[in-house]
């Protein structure tokens, strides 16, 4: 299989910035051998072993971009922010527009820059000094900021403008490497028994990450590629003996291993000590978060942290019997998986939060200040760095008895009864590096309130999740022949995940405090006077860990959030999924199907957000207001206790129900529910006079149980990307009517040249993306607060055309929504009237595939085939989502697209 750039149509957005088409290539290759183990004068394996073993490798590079991401200016690297006042190139008209006087008397105007270092009380109120200019001087710049500056770590983005000027790569990876060797030996031992192997190993190489990656791999520091190496192994030997004509028994056993190194191609460069980082080790180039609005410096992630290395899988064993007994097939056996993880994680270097804020003026957080300002300036938001001592090792077994029974209970009807009893033991660390906060515990360090940490170990035990023996999953399914041309089928089954070796779930979720530390820098381990003031700046020594590894201090968490299990988690989430389907063959070839097709999911884990145990009382947010950000001994006419002695939080700490930390996570809390409902239709017309098609129509939609906006209950939601209402979708094969045999029969060499000839196509329509808005000014609540809709305006403006990559195609109408009610400094004071997803969606999504194939045999089995594949050929760009931010200039516009390019896929296989 063959891809190349030079077969592509050229890219939308190469055509949009009149650059030329981006560099491009597939090349696979497969190799598949099969037939009787023989060895010459040794052994002839004809009627008894046999093997097939395949080896395909694979390169791919692609430089493809479909969206943008936004770096800083070249301006803005040199310190010149002036253009933030300017509306003709931020494109928002606030720009440079007077908000107001300061303390002193002086204009403050939207997008201008102040000097933390200059922060000062003038009669009651903050002030701070503006930068001339919007001008930060050099000399003002923090040595770390200034060292990557100097250093040239820092790209220039490809276009002049504000926001999204960087296009950013598609798909998953600019550079995949792939080789997989798959071999299966199958021996019958004798009429009663015999016996499989397979074996599968797999070597892939890319440079993945994040979104937002740009240009060629390793690009600078501030770039975001890791190094992905993931070897794996699949075994698999099965055993069947058939005990007597109605009795078979099968064994089975499964071995998974998956090898996961990701990390940073800049791992282990020194580039912390490079530019001036002290304290930390040198494992990564530190991770810079630009936060904020879209105007005011939010950027996304600067620089990859990915410090993993990792081995896991599982084990699974089977053993069942089949028995027939009449117009019974029962099948009844049990399972065993054994999973496990790995860890091997290197020492962290920091991570370092960048906000407006710590460059705004206080009273006028969300209209000044800049988030690169206040990196050059050095002067940190947050910061975090984890202290890696010990490298756990997770395992986990689930056991399982399942029976079914396949009955046919008439000539017309066949019943499908099963269920099967899943027994989970809940993850375990092998040594007991496990930390988990007991809620009832008393905290010494917080005048003995509850919550306070315990460590497996020291209690013998190796977790904080218990057994869960009641997992239960029920199978129904039948069939039914209505008339010879007619069947109706149905079924219901209740499943959920399998245990997973990957870290989502328990396995990711379980904390190793004490065992490993963790160092957090904010404003509850640092006070600082007012909101806005820098924790620390880039250039100080980082904090140490407080305390020796291994620590077994009850309080070492205080003042900082974690993830805690209340130890059900072993019980799995349900899916209950159910069909019912009507089948009707009728004349020419031709059927037809109707179908209905639900799914409902409960016990799920909601989103972090609801997850979260540990907020502030809504009505808090609308009676304090900025004050939920000041230091509770500053605000002594509040009249709200002090939590413990020695407190030194803020009124938003103090008012938590666990005032002694900060967000609470559940591991699961099991509130989460999904429902999916469909329709389907089918019209198929199987292969005959060399044409086949299927037409296959879905109407569906999917919704999430969210926490409401006020967090005082769930509410029902579209689920975002999943609900899909409309699909149509086409596939068609048909065969030239040329050449020897055929319609236009057509013999000798000429036959063999026009003939053989198939044409295939699938096309696909659907409904587009669910659409949310938000709005980045608002601070961390707690709360999914949304933004307001306007009443009587028209949410969609799009009049069709594509998309604009310069100026964005207008497709929702800023007219039609509201910002929120907010504080000087981001608190919401009310909820939002737009819901969780818009009742309007993205625009539709067209996609045309087309194939071209000839065939030629060379007698017998032999024959080769020519392949070439026309993906996309209609050449469809799509356009893709919206910007959805309301407090971004670019709300509602269009920058990318959905798709890419036609490409042209040739490919060549041979059969002998």
């Amino acid at each position: 299989y063959l891809q190349d750039a030079s077969l592509d149509a050229r890219s939308f957005v190469s055509k949009a910035l009149n650059q030329p088409k981006p560099d491009r290539t597939l090349k696979n290759w497969a190799l598949a051998l099969g037939g009787p183990i023989t060895i010459p004068k040794l052994y002839r394996g004809q009627d008894r072993s046999f093997f097939f073993a395949t080896f395909e490798k694979t390169h791919e590079e692609n430089q493809l971009s479909t969206a943008f991401r936004t770096l800083p200016t070249t301006q803005f690297q040199g310190g010149d922010f002036s253009r933030l006042l300017d509306p003709s190139y931020t494109g928002d008209a606030r720009s440079g527009t007077v908000l107001g006087t300061d303390a002193l008397g002086r204009t403050v105007r939207f997008g201008q820059l102040y000097d933390p270092r200059t922060t000062r009380v003038v009669n009651g109120t903050v002030v701070r000094d503006p930068f001339p200019g919007n001008q930060v001087p050099r000399e003002l710049w923090d040595a770390v900021a200034r060292n990557t500056i100097d250093q040239g770590l820092w790209d220039a983005p490809a276009l002049d403008r504000l926001l999204n000027n960087q296009p950013v790569l598609a798909g998953c990876c600019p550079i995949f490497d792939q080789k997989t060797f798959a071999t299966k030996i199958d021996q019958v031992i004798s009429t009663r028994h015999k016996a499989s192997v397979y074996v599968n190993r797999e070597w892939r190489t890319r440079n993945n990450s994040a979104g937002g990656r740009y240009g060629l791999p390793p690009g600078s520091p501030t770039n975001l590629y890791q190094l992905q190496k993931t070897p794996s192994w699949l075994l698999r030997a099965t055993e069947n003996w058939v005990v007597s004509d109605n009795v078979l028994h099968r064994v089975a056993v499964g071995y998974n291993r998956f090898g996961n190194n990701n990390r940073s191609v800049y791992f282990n460069q020194g580039w912390p000590s490079r530019i001036g980082l002290t304290n930390m080790p040198d494992t990564t180039f530190p991770r810079l978060t630009m936060g904020g609005t879209p105007i005011l410096g939010n950027m996304g992630n600067f620089g990859s942290n990915s410090r993993g290395n990792s081995d896991e899988g599982s084990w699974i064993v089977q053993d069942d019997v089949t028995v027939i007994l009449g117009r019974h097939n029962i099948k009844s056996g049990f399972e065993g998986r054994f999973y496990y993880v790995d860890n091997d994680l290197a020492d962290a270097t920091a991570n370092f939060n960048f906000l407006p804020a710590q460059t705004a003026l206080p009273g006028f957080d969300t209209s000044t200040g800049h988030s690169y300002a206040s990196f050059l300036l050095g002067a940190v938001a947050t910061s975090d760095r984890a202290v890696q001592a010990v490298n756990t090792k997770l395992r986990e077994r689930d056991y399982s008895f399942y029976v079914q029974d396949d009955f046919k209970a008439s000539s017309k009807l066949t019943l499908n009864l099963g269920l099967r009893w899943q027994m989970i033991n809940g993850v375990y660390e092998t040594s007991g590096f496990v930390t988990n906060l007991d809620l009832t515990r008393p905290n010494p360090a917080a005048g003995n309130l509850p919550g306070a940490l315990r460590f497996a170990d020291e209690e013998g035990r190796k977790t904080f999740i218990d057994p869960y023996r009641k997992q239960f999953q029920p199978r129904l399914g039948l069939a039914y022949a209505i008339t010879p041309n007619m069947a109706l089928s149905g079924g219901y089954s209740v499943s959920n995940r399998p245990g997973t070796a990957y870290t989502d779930g328990e396995f990711g979720g379980l904390d190793s405090t004490g065992y490993n530390g963790n160092i957090v820098v904010n404003r509850a381990t640092r006070p600082t006077p007012n909101a806005q003031d820098p924790v620390m700046y880039l250039s100080d020594r980082y904090p140490d860990l407080v305390g020796v590894l291994p620590n077994r201090n009850v309080s070492q968490r205080n003042n900082q959030g974690m993830t805690i299990t209340l130890g059900n988690e072993a019980r799995r989430e349900k899916y209950h999924n159910f069909n019912g389907t009507l089948r009707q063959s009728l004349a020419w070839g031709l059927s037809t199907t109707l179908a209905y097709i639900g799914a409902r999911g409960t016990d799920l884990p909601m989103s972090g957000v609801d997850r979260n145990i540990n907020r502030v009382p809504y009505e808090a947010l609308a009676t304090y207001g900025n004050l939920l950000f000041s230091p509770l001994s500053s605000q002594p006419q509040l009249g709200i206790p002090t939590p413990y002695p020695g407190f030194a939080g803020t009124v938003q700490q103090a008012l938590r129900p666990y005032p002694q930390f900060l967000d609470l996570t559940l591991l699961n809390n099991f509130r989460g529910q999904t429902r999916y409902d469909s329709f389907q239709g089918t019209l198929e017309k199987r292969y005959s006079t060399g044409f086949a098609i299927l037409g296959a129509y879905t109407w569906s939609k999917t919704e999430d149980l969210i926490l409401t906006q006020d967090g005082s209950s769930e509410e029902w939601s579209k689920a975002p990307f999943r609900h899909v209402p409309h699909f149509l979708k086409l596939t068609w094969v048909y065969d030239l009517p040329i050449g020897p045999g055929k319609a236009l029969d057509v013999g000798g060499v000429l036959g063999q040249v026009v003939g053989g000839w198939t044409l295939t196509g699938i096309h696909n329509y659907r409904a587009g993306n669910t659409l949310a808005v938000f709005d980045s000014r608002l601070s961390g609540s707690g709360y999914p607060i949304r933004p307001n809709l306007v009443a009587g305006v028209d949410q969609v403006i799009y009049e069709g055309g594509s998309t604009d990559t310069v100026r964005g195609t207008p497709y929702l109408n800023p007219a039609a929504f509201a910002l929120q009610t907010i504080s000087s400094q981001g608190v919401p004071t009310s909820i939002g009237s737009a819901p969780p997803q818009l009742s309007v969606r993205g625009a539709a999504l067209f996609t045309e595939d087309f194939g071209l194939l000839k065939r030629v045999t060379a007698g017998g089995a032999r024959n080769v085939e020519f392949r070439a594949d026309f993906i996309n050929v209609l050449n469809r760009s799509g356009l893709a989502s919206p910007d959805l931010d309301v407090a971004s200039a670019n709300f509602g516009r269009i920058f990318g697209v959905a798709q890419a390019p036609r490409r042209i896929q040739l490919s060549l296989r041979v059969t002998f």
